[in-house]
């Protein structure tokens, strides 16, 4: 599942989350077909500056796929997460 929301035009920018709900659907590569393909569409049709994501701290592996596609972190919101009563960071990624 995946959308462009918080969708601004006047600052050119949308948040781009994404997710893999069933788990026997992870690691077979849909994020990594789909995310260069919700890029285009936000640069070349869109006109977008900026399309970020926010990535929880514990989940390495999405943020290591985030960066080989071209994100770069920007920020880290710390213990800004409560999951069964345990706080993550939060890191924000982005690309231009």
């Amino acid at each position: 599942m995946t959308e462009l929301i918080n969708l601004t035009y006047r600052h050119r920018r949308a948040q781009f989350p994404i997710a893999i709900g069933e788990e026997s659907a992870r690691g077979k590569g849909y994020a990594k077909e789909i995310i260069p393909l919700v890029l285009e569409f936000a640069f070349m049709e869109l006109d977008l500056l900026k399309v970020y994501l926010l990535a929880m701290g514990n989940n390495a592996y999405a943020r290591l796929m985030f960066e080989k596609a071209g994100f770069q972190e920007e920020a880290v919101m710390r213990s800004h997460y409560l999951l069964h009563g345990e706080y993550y960071d939060i890191y924000q990624h982005a690309v231009l």
